[in-house]
């Protein structure tokens, strides 16, 4: 399938090509960048790799590092030095970064696979066959006649294993040999392949001067091949680039177009990344990670100064612990020296699975991100993940080993009863000796000779031939597959068992993304007493609109507190109803891990902004807002900023104090946020105000501080205050095959949220036990309690001609089952939506949970 995304074409496509194949003198020659500055030999290094880049840099003169056969992970948690050249020790404790999954060797190919092949009962019958040749008494016909076919087998079986493997270890080397860009940390005095700018251009005027200056910091970098890199370098990813390693993130700069000057002059501090994830664990929703603020806002050149406690390596691909310790290293160029800085003081801050991006994940935004690496080679997620290689036995080769068994047992019955019909007599000669008449005939003197000269002219009926057919039919079978033009790109990593594929009895799948189109859209919405859907839409529009249009450039902003109080509300209970409604809609602009990018389209020449997120919900939820009237326009770490569609004004600004992602487990997301309110001239002030060392806003009066919280109603119904609604809102919306989601909010004080921001920063500097503690202090200081506002419904659409696919494979008499973790009445609406339930098909339905998983999927087999 190829690990990563196509490379770019025409002029940088050759000079990727060049610099792969070790071109030294373009190396030299390709030094001229677009701004001046010295430029890269590799513009942006694809993860589509070639066997011609392998060929060139195959001829490096350093040896090649390998992995120890009996090599076992480390057990112990690991203090990595970001230290570059000054930290030699990080190459030699850890194993190198080397990918291999072949199985044999020059000298290991023969004795195995000729193991693997006697191990079937097919092959060792005619061995044993051609073996009793050598015996005078047992010898019919020439030898070859018995040699010859089983050789010719051999060789053919031989030859497919080689030609596998052979392709696995040019995969191997491939990605082994693909070049990645490293940090180069130390003295500059360090030989280095280029010097770049990190993120988008900033130009402005020197100060006293006319000269124009670029504000990007400049990198020193040089070129490292994959089976190189150690832990403790620091990589540099772009845009479509395979991860090489397990790595942490500590920077990440975007490189969108059309930033604001003020976000320019800032820089960007989201440290928001987006990687794929579909080679490591099948799903094609990108995953956010962000950079920890502490890294974010430091100086690349400081990162030799980090240190990073990470645990043991480990296969578990959602969890992660690890602290990032920065000891101090002075203030940063230009700084006052008067004024603290947070480069001053050496501080420590947590490491969670959203600050990483395991080996083979692709980075999908559209940014530059500098990420150290902790686990190399057999450490990896990947490596650990995968079981060892085994050579793969097909269905069908295990029913024609029973067939021969039986033929076997046949024959050898035959050869008695044919003996038997002689009672057993013996020739009068010896077994062995020749006939005296023809000196050329052996005689078989005994009747269990017979037996056995029997067993072996009946040999015939067993056809060796169909073992060569069938093995020629399986590698004909893997070139179809590769040449079929309706799953270009598919590679077909063994051709041992490929006519498995028509042999499948069970299909499981998932709902979301496979059945369905995962492009979610908003369809129902509930906030209490009134359900809005469809065209009711409008009101809940123009509820937004009376509500966020009420401001003006001397006006405060919007927060939960402003009334809503508009000359077109004559009565109380719709001035409530639009509380309500604007309530929730600001609740579900704000609650949620999406960020607008701005990307130009090929052929189009005005930028166009989209919304990246690692779940299509969000993303439709975001849209939703936007088309009843609240639109998000700029978000990072620090805040977000909401403008009203009506007016084209800010008109909502908070500060992002905490972020809780959703996880499979908790099945919910939460934000605690400041609101920002005040006079709008004053919005930039109040944004860039800082937070104290103890995490808690420095003006505890510059705003109201609220936590949000949204996810499914099975953890919510005990989160939110008791009310007399929700469990029947969200059954009428599951049989209507809506996804449901329950939104609430807690307002908290200063005081209450410089306590729980003080006891959750030290649950995360913990290396054990750290997710319960975290889990327990938001139970105890948020999560109960919560208002809640109300429900919405996001409908999932099925995909194309799913319908008649599924009706298909189930007359074919394959088996289907749909995975979800929704609703048991969701599940039964899109099963009976998608067909996968018959006609006049009954639906039984399990409420308890009677039985587990392995236990289920055993009762299957």
């Amino acid at each position: 399938m190829g690990l990563g995304g196509r490379g770019r074409r025409g002029v940088r496509g050759e000079e990727d090509q060049e610099a792969l194949l070790g071109d030294r003198e373009g190396r030299r020659n390709n030094i001229a960048d677009e701004d001046g500055q010295e430029a890269p030999l590799l513009r942006r290094i694809s993860s589509r790799l070639s066997l011609r880049s392998a060929r060139g840099t195959s001829s490096s003169p350093t040896p090649t590092p390998s992995i120890h056969p009996s090599f076992t992970p480390s057990t112990k948690t690991r203090t990595v030095a970001l230290s570059g050249a000054l930290a030699p020790g990080n190459g030699g404790v850890y194993p190198p970064n080397i990918i291999s999954n072949h199985r044999f060797t020059a000298f290991t190919f023969l004795p195995l696979t000729l193991y693997h092949e006697f191990s079937f009962f097919f092959n060792l019958y005619f061995l044993l066959v051609a073996i009793s040749q050598i015996v005078p008494a047992l010898r019919i016909g020439f030898l070859s006649t018995y040699i010859v076919p089983l050789v010719f087998v051999l060789a053919i079986t031989l030859g497919k294993e080689a030609h596998d493997d052979i392709a696995r270890r040019r995969r191997d080397r491939e990605a082994n040999g693909e070049p990645y860009e490293v940090l180069a940390l130390g003295p500059e005095t360090q030989p280095v392949g280029r010097i770049r700018g990190l993120g988008k251009k900033k130009v402005g005027i020197a100060e006293g001067s006319q000269a124009r200056t670029d504000g990007r910091e400049n990198l020193r970098t040089t070129l490292k091949k994959s089976r190189d890199l150690i832990v403790g370098d620091i990589l540099v990813l772009k845009k479509d680039q395979r991860v090489p390693a397990d790595v942490v993130i500590l920077k990440s700069i975007s490189n969108e177009v059309g930033m604001a000057d003020d976000e320019l002059e800032e820089g960007d501090t989201s440290g928001e990344a987006f990687i794929r994830t579909d080679q490591l664990d099948g799903e094609t929703d990108w995953k956010l990670r962000m950079a920890p603020s502490l890294t974010q806002g430091l100086p690349a050149a400081k990162f030799e100064s980090l240190k990073i406690v990470a645990s043991a390596p480990s296969r578990e691909v959602n969890s992660f612990m690890g602290t990032l310790e920065y000891p101090g290293s002075g203030l940063p160029e230009g700084s006052d020296t008067d004024n603290p800085s947070p480069y001053h003081k050496s501080t420590s801050t947590g490491l969670s699975i959203d600050n990483t991006a395991w080996a083979n994940t692709v980075l999908a935004s559209n940014s530059t991100t500098l990420a150290a690496i902790i686990y190399t080679g057999p450490e990896t997620r990947a490596a650990l993940s995968t079981s060892k290689s085994r050579s793969k036995t097909g269905l069908l080769e295990n029913e024609i080993n029973n067939l021969t068994k039986i033929l076997c047992i046949l024959t050898f019955t035959l050869s008695i009863v044919l003996v038997a019909l002689e009672n057993f007599g013996n020739h009068p000669n010896k077994p062995g000796v020749k006939n005296p008449q023809d000196p050329g005939d052996v005689v078989s003197g005994a009747w269990y000779i017979k037996i056995l000269r029997f067993l072996i002219l009946f040999s015939t009926i067993i056809p060796i031939s169909l073992r060569v057919n069938l093995d020629m039919g399986k590698s004909a079978y893997a070139r179809f597959i590769e040449k079929d033009k309706d799953i270009e790109g598919t590679v077909v990593r063994t051709s041992t068992i490929p006519e498995e594929l028509g042999r499948v009895e069970y299909l499981l799948s998932d709902k979301t993304g496979t059945l369905t189109q995962n492009d979610m859209e908003l369809k129902k919405v509930h906030v209490g007493t009134v359900s809005y859907a469809g065209e009711a839409m409008d009101e809940v529009a123009e509820f937004v609109k009376q509500g966020f249009s009420q401001t003006t450039a001397e006006t405060t902003l919007v927060t939960p507190s402003t009334s809503n109080v508009t000359h077109t509300m004559n009565t109380r209970t719709r001035r409530e109803i639009g509380t309500r409604v604007r309530d929730v809609v600001l609740a579900l602009a704000i609650c949620h891990n999406v960020t607008p990018t701005t990307a130009t389209e090929e052929g189009k020449p005005e930028a166009t902004t989209t919304y990246q997120a690692s779940s299509p919900d969000e993303i439709a939820i975001v849209s939703w807002t936007e088309s009843v009237g609240l639109r998000l326009i700029h978000r990072d770490r620090k805040g977000m900023k909401l403008m009203s569609v009506d007016t084209g004004e800010v008109v909502v600004r908070v500060k992002i104090l905490e972020v809780f992602p959703f996880t499979s487990e908790g099945k919910r997301m939460g934000i605690v946020v400041q609101f920002l309110g005040g006079c709008k001239e004053k919005e930039r002030d109040l944004l860039h105000d800082d937070i104290d060392d103890n995490g808690s806003p420095s003006d505890e009066n510059s705003g109201d501080i609220w936590f949000y919280q949204k996810g499914a109603d099975t953890v919510m119904t005990s989160i939110v205050a008791s009310n007399d609604w929700l469990d029947e809102e969200c059954g009428n919306m599951a049989r209507e095959g809506l996804r449901t989601l329950v939104i609430g909010r807690k307002r908290l004080s200063g005081q209450r949220y410089q306590e729980f921001s003080s006891r959750y920063k030290s649950a995360s500097l913990l290396l054990q036990n750290r997710d319960k503690e975290m889990e327990n202090v938001v139970q105890e200081y948020l999560e109960n309690d919560l208002e809640l506002l109300g429900v919405t419904g996001v409908e999932d659409k099925l995909q194309k001609d799913v319908k008649p696919s599924l009706e298909l494979l189930r007359n074919a008499g394959i088996k289907i089952w749909m995975l979800t973790g929704d609703k048991v009445e969701t599940a039964r609406c899109v099963a009976v939506s998608a067909k996968l339930v018959a006609r006049g098909q009954y639906i039984h339905t399990i409420a308890k949970r009677m039985f587990s998983i392995p236990s289920v999927m055993r009762g299957l087999c």
